[in-house]
């Protein structure tokens, strides 16, 4: 820092007690022959300074870190908890029908529901449903799908789990 003011202050007796002693390498080697150390202040505030050769403190250093992991654990838990929610199962009762996108988990009577979704996984006798935040696979138990991998459908069948 050019533009700054720099100063040689004399090394007091019992440097471990004063702060700018907590130099290495070099720098204190340098200060310790010559009894003085460099000081950069600023002008307007010469109680603010830095010594040259200084080694700077941690404490900003471990707070970053300390909040980056916390939140990492947090969006780790909301991810996680996300996931969590059980699969809801169900066998259907009617073929799929392919239908504009939007989500509906809906009661018709007793166990008998009518679902809406988009298809996330599809095997021969059994695909799965995105339904909102929730999972439904639906057992086609012989009936008939005419959609494919993401496309939204709708089924209508008894939920068994």
């Amino acid at each position: 820092m050019p533009d700054q003011p720099r100063l040689n202050l004399p090394v007091p007796g019992e440097c471990a007690e004063w702060p700018p002693c907590k130099k290495s390498g070099l720098a204190h080697d340098a200060a310790a022959a010559s009894g003085e150390v460099e000081v950069t202040y600023l002008p307007d505030d010469p109680g603010t300074y830095r010594v040259e050769g200084a080694s700077g403190g941690l404490a900003l250093a471990t707070v970053l870190l300390a909040t980056a992991a916390l939140l990492l654990v947090v969006g780790l838990f909301l991810l996680v908890r996300g996931r969590t929610r059980p699969e809801l199962r169900m066998v259907a009762t009617a073929d799929v029908r392919r239908v504009p996108p939007g989500a509906l988990l809906e009661r018709v009577n007793g166990n008998d529901y009518v679902v809406r979704g988009d298809i996330e996984e599809l095997a021969d006798d059994e695909l799965v449903l995105q339904v909102a935040d929730r999972r439904v696979r639906v057992l086609l138990d012989g009936h008939v799908n005419p959609a494919s991998y993401q496309q939204s459908v709708e089924v209508r069948g008894t939920m068994i789990g």
